[in-house]
Order: C-alpha cells, then structure tokens, then sequence
C-alpha cells in the first residue's frame, strides 16, 4: 500500500459514523431504520466501500488521480452486486464525495483538509468521458428514486448512459448539493468539519452531539436537494423554514431534541435529508482527519 494511504481509513470514517447518530429527521440512525434499509446495511456498505477507496488511492498513486476514481467507481460496481443494491442506494453519496478524497491521498496531498479538498476536487474534475460514463452506469444499477422515470434535460440520462466527462455532469447537476461540493471544493464539508472541531475542542462536546449541531446548522442553511427532487420546491422550502426554526429552538433545548423535533414533523411525511447527510458525513471524515493531524504535529 502507499504510504499516503495509510489515511484512507479517516476517509472512510464519515460513512462509518453519520448512519449512527442519532436522532436525525427522517433518516437512518442506529435505533431507527427504513423499510427498505437499516443501520446494519450501511455498516456492511461502509466496509466494502473502504475497500474501494483504498483500492483508488493505490491505483492513484500508480496511475495518477483519474485512474484512482475509476478504480474506486468500478470497484463499487462490484460492491453494488454483492451487496444487491441493484435499485437500491444505501450510501452512493457519501462513497462518491469520498473517492476523490481518497485519490488525491494517493496523489500525495497533504492530510490538511482545505488542501485535500481542493486537490480532491481537481481530480475530479480532470476525469473524462470513460470515468464519467462509468459514475452513470453506477447511478443507473442504483436506481436512485428521485431519479425515476425518463429524463430531458442538460445532464447526461442516466438511463441511457453515454460518455460525458465527469465535470460535465457535476456542472449539469449543481443544484445539488453532492454534485455541487465535489464541483466547488467541498465548501460545505469543509465548513462543517470546522463546526465540528470547534465544538470537540472548546466545547468539549464528543463527537456524535456535534454532528448533530452541524447537521441542524447544514439544514439550516442550505436546506436539503434529496427532499427537493423527490417532493418538490414546496417542501424543499417548508423542510429549510422548519430546519431553521429547529436551529433557533436548539439553542434553548439542545440539538437532541431540536432533532426529535424536526423527526416528528418529517419522518411522517417521508422527508429524508440524504444529501445533507452525505455532507456531514464528509465533514466528520475531515474534522477526523484534522483532529489526527493535530494529534501528529503535538507529538513530533
């Protein structure tokens, strides 16, 4: 394995810890599950998934950083059989955030998470037509349920997948929030993962109770694209007004039970914030990252 990716497994954390926090609003935690999925489906992705990730750091250190996120997206096609997630996404979204994180690792990118977001980002874009071809192929043995049914517009059909480069379709789908963190360097991430830090650090909370203070602030700010696609701008801004008025109401009773809050008003309605969650799970894999630097440059 190459030296640089010995930090994979803090890449892969964040898909380890954010199915487990608990409470959040209409989503997956370790006491609540799906019908279609649970806490344990999402450990089992988040095993295999590491796998791959490892997998693109190493062929990216050998090959250059577009052969890791093909190495990693082909890997996961592989994990997708496995694990029988044809028409099934458990966690695509945080893998697909992680793997040019963890290409870039392999690159040689320094284990500071603003540079590694920049490089991360870089490397994605810079994939072409194959990479970009294959990343739909995987979306469409998924078959995400927001993504149901034909499609006419500026992105590349998932259903009928043709090459495209892999910038082309993250610029065709900026209005979400996965598609538009991997474009833009993670900005949210990155904020995020400061949150949490800050919180561990000086406010001596553990790092599960400041996951929740990100995600409500992540909710908070930026709504949620998942809840958009799949029920409309209506709920997208009644779901960003409640997430709001949850922030505010954290404040006197806490982001516990802000969150149980914001759960009873959207599990009902089949609210899941998905891509919010892909964020925070990339933020806790960056806070952890910044945590271990941290810990590196006290010792030495």
């Amino acid at each position: 394995m190459a030296g640089g990716c010995s930090a994979v497994a803090l890449i892969a954390s964040g898909m380890a810890v954010e199915p487990l926090v608990h409470p959040k609003p209409g989503a997956v935690t370790r006491l609540v599950g799906h019908p279609d999925k649970d806490v344990f489906d999402f450990a089992l992705h988040g095993s295999f998934s590491a796998k791959c990730l490892y997998e693109a750091c190493e062929a990216s250190s050998r090959r250059g950083c577009t052969a890791g996120v093909k190495a990693g997206l082909s890997c996961y096609m592989s994990v997708a059989e496995v694990l029988g997630l044809k028409g099934r996404n458990v966690g695509f979204g945080s893998f697909m955030m992680a793997l040019p994180l963890a290409s870039a690792l392999g690159r040689g990118a320094q284990r500071i998470p603003e540079v590694l977001a920049v490089e991360a980002s870089r490397c994605a874009l810079s994939c072409g037509g194959d990479v970009g071809e294959l990343y739909l192929r995987v979306l469409a043995t998924l078959s995400p349920s927001h993504l149901k049914g034909r499609y006419e517009g500026r992105a590349p059909d998932v259903w009928e997948p043709r090459r495209a480069s892999l910038r082309e379709i993250l610029e065709a789908a900026s209005w979400d929030l996965v598609h538009a963190e991997i474009l833009e360097g993670y900005p949210r991430s990155l904020a995020a993962s400061r949150i949490i830090l800050t919180l561990m650090r000086w406010e001596g909370l553990d790092l599960e109770e400041s996951l929740r203070w990100a995600l409500l602030w992540l909710l908070s700010s930026y709504g949620d694209t998942l809840i958009f696609s799949r029920h409309g701008g209506k709920a997208y801004l009644k779901a960003l007004l409640e997430a709001r008025a949850a922030w505010r109401l954290a404040a006197r009773i806490g982001a516990s039970r802000a969150l149980e809050w914001l759960d009873a008003e959207w599990r009902p309605r089949g609210w899941n914030p998905g891509a919010t969650l892909d964020i925070l799970a990339t933020a806790a894999s960056l806070a952890l990252i910044a945590s271990e630097a941290g810990a590196r440059g006290a010792t030495v």
